[in-house]
């Protein structure tokens, strides 16, 4: 990936999230840390008994994500979590290779997870 690329690919990040959550004050995102993953799983876990956003049945563990976490890169293929201005998670977006084959390469599949807001909405949503 070239120097030009990287960098339009930052402003379009920028856009996408602010444009998500235009409606939330104060919000930063960053690349995630390995200690991030214990709250991503805690809010991915939020998101199972509503059966509409995930096909999983039952709450998944911190170990059993690793292998995901790590399959991300900040580059390519980032991982962020989503920081309120108090600077608490408060969810969390995937970027992952769509089938993994090499024509696909350009191709990535988001995902993202926001906890319940504290006057009950559910903003979360998985595409």
């Amino acid at each position: 990936m070239n120097k030009g690329h990287s960098i339009n690919l930052k402003v379009k990040r920028q856009c996408y999230l602010t444009s998500l959550f235009k409606t939330m004050v104060d919000i930063k995102y960053r690349n995630a840390n390995l200690s991030d993953l214990s709250r991503i799983v805690e809010i991915y876990n939020t998101t199972i008994s509503s059966r509409m956003v995930t096909a999983d049945t039952e709450h998944v563990s911190i170990e059993s994500r690793q292998k995901w976490f790590e399959d991300h890169d900040p580059v390519k293929r980032p991982l962020w979590v989503i920081e309120d201005s108090a600077k608490q998670i408060i969810g969390w977006v995937s970027f992952q290779s769509f089938y993994g084959r090499p024509a696909y390469d350009a191709t990535a599949g988001r995902v993202w997870a926001v906890r319940k807001s504290t006057a009950g909405v559910d903003h979360r949503h998985q595409w």
